[in-house]
């Protein structure tokens, strides 16, 4: 039923929306052409800034030293969007479009056609496989297809899955004809999916499920090394209290959201990740497979303790024991120089604001407080009705109107409280609706990122850039990203394996880059038009 589905959805949509080449105008994929890696892994690690990776320096032999070694590094790697959350930043990675394109603009949005929020990956119309009475998650909401479209498509015996404790994460990436995709449920400590992509589950995500390797790690995390070992203090400003080693776990079920504040979320998601590729044999045949893997819990860590944190500095070392063990799993099942995996990252973060000369905390209850009082003028001085517009915060600012609100006294609402949020001493600019969906060129800075973020029916009103460095919070500790800067939008994006030349590249590439270039490695044909271009020329594997 759910494949039916898909492809119903896929026919409805215009071939220009999908971006799919038209069949008389592709190539046909030549069986005599030699094949790409057997098997290409693209690995998310959440809110892993360029820098993070870049500046470090692993012990030889870890995972982070191999990349780094030997892997072929783009250095000056960036995302185009000034929106950079989650979602749009893996769906920007796997479609080669920007979000105004594919219409992932965050992790939720305000729909403006049905004036509510709706989050990015769940699929009313699709049910959790082993639980019915849960809503699924898909990519249905995606605008076009995505890499793991375009290898299904040209490729059909290839195999797509993708795998994250973030169910946008997964379901994202996963595009709309994967083979499956695979996130956490919280509530009972197990990887799901939904009937969008299977009736029922493989018998080898039953048996990992049934081993119960989630209840391994009830002990708590501490370090994993001596603490004097480490360069990081275990307590700093901006950290929560009650920060320092060792965090332990509550009893029973209250465990189960827990581990996903520690590395041992990722660490579960890499042991299911090894059952998958070995129990959907991938990489095995003449095909070549994708998979597609997004280390959450590294972003969760880093919104609690902040980028420079003890906590961070004990993920990166676990993360060198989780990315040797793939490794080492690749060499074994798939052959050594027969698989390839791109490095990179959804997003960066901003340093803690309390660590940061000059840097300031915005309460954002106190900003809201602020931004109805200006609403409640501008409609006293447009005489509209008290109430009659009600305000969201989601991507920015959002006029909930009345359908009986004039279009005209709404453009004019938004011009007039935009006006009146630049007075606030930490916003540098506000964009308006009116002005991102006109083609009119305004000649403001950070002009394009924002245009790139927009969406006219998914955007909010008043698209706010504040100060660099500053963090709107509703608490007083953590850290967060979502802005234009450099420290949100600057990844890592590093090749291993297949045909790769070890070095370093300082050219300026974009995240869009990645779906064409890793279309090119798999030898498949990326569609036309896309934003981004092909970066790297795989060798075939032997």
């Amino acid at each position: 039923m759910e494949r039916n589905r898909v492809a119903g959805s896929l026919t409805a949509l215009s071939a220009a929306a999908l971006l799919f080449v038209s069949a008389c105008d592709r190539p046909p994929r030549d069986a005599d052409r030699p094949a790409g890696p057997r098997l290409v892994v693209l690995l998310v690690i959440d809110q892993m800034r360029a820098d993070r990776l870049l500046e470090s320096s692993p012990p030889p032999g870890s995972g982070r030293a191999r990349l780094l070694v030997d892997g072929r590094i783009y250095e000056n790697a960036h995302h185009a969007h000034a929106y950079t959350w989650t979602a749009a930043g893996h769906a920007s990675m796997v479609s080669g479009v920007h979000p105004s394109r594919h219409g992932i603009i965050g992790n939720s949005w305000w729909e403006r056609p049905e004036r509510r929020r709706v989050r990015a990956a769940v699929d009313p119309g699709t049910r959790l496989v082993d639980l019915p009475e849960k809503t699924g998650r898909s990519g249905f909401r995606l605008r076009v297809s995505t890499l793991g479209d375009w290898l299904k498509e040209q490729s059909p015996a290839s195999q797509v899955w993708a795998v994250s404790i973030k169910d946008r994460a997964a379901a994202i990436v996963a595009g709309k004809t994967a083979d499956g995709a695979f996130w956490y449920d919280f509530d009972r400590g197990r990887f799901v999916t939904s009937d969008y992509y299977m009736e029922q589950e493989p018998a080898w995500a039953v048996a990992f499920d049934e081993s119960r390797t989630v209840e391994a790690y009830r002990d708590g995390w501490d370090l994993l090394d001596d603490p004097g070992s480490y360069e990081r203090p275990d307590d700093a400003p901006g950290e929560p209290q009650a920060s320092t080693f060792p965090h332990p776990f509550s009893d029973g079920d209250a465990y189960y959201p827990q581990i996903y504040n520690t590395p041992f979320g990722d660490q579960f998601t890499f042991e299911f990740v090894a059952a998958l590729i070995e129990g959907q044999q991938l990489g095995k045949d003449a095909a070549s497979d994708l998979l597609i893997v997004s280390a959450s819990t590294s972003d969760q860590i880093g919104h609690i303790y902040g980028p420079w944190s003890r906590e961070i500095e004990d993920y990166d070392r676990r993360l060198d024991n989780f990315l040797n063990a793939l490794f080492d799993q690749l060499d074994a099942a798939v052959g050594v120089g027969r698989w390839l995996v791109a490095l990179t990252s959804d997003h960066g973060v901003v340093p803690v604001p309390e660590q940061t000369p000059g840097a300031a905390r915005i309460p954002f209850g106190a900003l809201a407080a602020s931004t109805q009082a200006r609403l409640d003028e501008g409609l006293e001085a447009l005489g509209l009705d008290p109430g009659s517009v009600r305000l969201d915060y989601v991507n920015g600012v959002v006029l909930d109107a009345n359908p009986e609100v004039p279009a005209e006294a709404l453009a004019d609402l938004r011009t007039r409280l935009a006006a009146r949020l630049t007075e606030h001493p930490r916003i540098e600019d506000v964009f308006t609706w009116d002005e991102l969906a006109s083609e009119t060129p305004l000649g403001r800075p950070y002009e394009p990122e924002f245009r790139r973020s927009f969406d006219p029916s998914r955007s909010a009103d008043l698209m706010v850039r504040f100060r660099e460095f500053d963090l709107i919070s509703s608490g007083t500790s953590g850290a967060n990203h979502g802005s234009v800067y450099t420290y949100d939008t600057h990844v890592p994006l590093v090749f291993l394996g297949a045909g790769v030349t070890a070095g370093r590249v300082d050219t300026p590439v974009w995240t869009v880059d990645l779906a064409p270039t890793l279309a090119g490695c798999l030898g498949i044909e990326p569609p036309a038009g896309l934003d981004g271009e092909i970066r790297l020329e795989c060798s075939p594997a032997p």
